[in-house]
């Protein structure tokens, strides 16, 4: 996931938050650790079915509700909670992710030849 968002930033976008839903955002603890490794705000929403409250985003653009997507999202999607990263955390977390980075060059041989068995 952390790979993810560097790809993003590296696009040029800017990250201030991130938003959890389902199952996963009903832990206050797996939101802080995302908050944690990511270093920014994670917060939930109103709605906790997420992927139901993007279609109904979506399909509030297309009947002409709204007229744009982000129109919509500020009039339909309504925060809840956000919880802060802890600067220590992330700081020991990005020491984890250096290391990490470098491991898939060296394993990627080793990838493919468990993926063979």
């Amino acid at each position: 996931m952390r790979d993810g968002l560097e790809i993003l930033k590296g696009m040029g976008t800017d990250i201030s938050r991130i938003y959890a839903c389902g199952g996963g955002a009903k832990s206050a603890f797996w939101r802080q650790m995302l908050a944690d490794v990511f270093g920014v705000a994670a917060r939930t929403v109103e709605c906790t079915e997420g992927p139901a409250l993007g279609v109904a985003v979506l399909a509030a653009v297309g009947a002409g509700i709204y007229p744009t997507v982000p129109e919509a999202c500020r009039a339909m999607v309504h925060d809840r909670d956000e919880l802060m990263p802890d600067a220590e955390k992330h700081a020991r977390y990005d020491e984890f992710y250096r290391v990490y980075t470098g491991l898939y060059p060296k394993l990627k041989d080793s990838f493919r030849q468990l993926a063979e068995l």
